[in-house]
């Protein structure tokens, strides 16, 4: 146990030395008559450092068409299901991985294919509880090798209508259930 709190430690502060080194030390020089200090080489050669290195490279980018699909109102057991559109707007290929919707009453279909650059596919996302009146809100976290953001959420939401109960015209316009309330 010793001996890996020892290594531990030396780990530790072999990181820090190496961080240590890379933190800026004022300029060393003389000072002219006006008692300012003449930059040396090794100041400039660290200014130059400093500045962020821009590459060319992009990578795959992941860019929807729309992040939100409201199904407004849908009829009791009806059909729920939206294609959510994207193009791998960078220059290498885009890949995804399994989509992670928030309930099991939400199935999302993805191309596991990776999708090349400049090309367009989609996630169908199928709300499946259409047999239980009420409003949802549910959403689907999509994953990819896209460098320039970990994850895009999509987001379907409506209202289920409830179930129609077909009216007896010999009752006299009473549904089954008013009926057993009158007895």
């Amino acid at each position: 146990m010793k001996k890996l709190f020892f290594v531990l430690g030396l780990v530790l502060s072999m990181s820090l030395l190496a961080s240590a080194q890379d933190v800026k030390q004022p300029a060393k020089g003389k000072a002219d008559k006006t008692g300012k200090v003449a930059k040396t080489e090794k100041t400039e050669q660290s200014d130059k450092t400093d500045k962020p290195v821009q590459t060319d490279k992009k990578g795959p980018i992941i860019e929807f068409r729309e992040l939100t699909h409201d199904f407004g109102q849908i009829a009791y057991k009806g059909k729920a299901t939206y294609d959510f559109e994207f193009t791998n707007v960078g220059d290498e290929p885009l890949v995804l991985q399994k989509p992670k919707p928030s309930c099991s009453c939400t199935v999302p279909e993805w191309p596991k294919a990776p999708i090349a650059p400049g090309e367009t596919a989609s996630i169908k996302v199928t709300y499946k509880n259409t047999h239980q009146p009420g409003t949802f809100n549910k959403r689907v976290t999509i994953l990819s090798n896209d460098t320039s953001k970990a994850s895009v959420i999509l987001i379907i939401k409506g209202q289920v209508l409830g179930e129609v109960v077909p009216m007896k015209v010999d009752d006299g316009g009473m549904s089954p259930r008013n009926k057993e309330v009158r007895k």
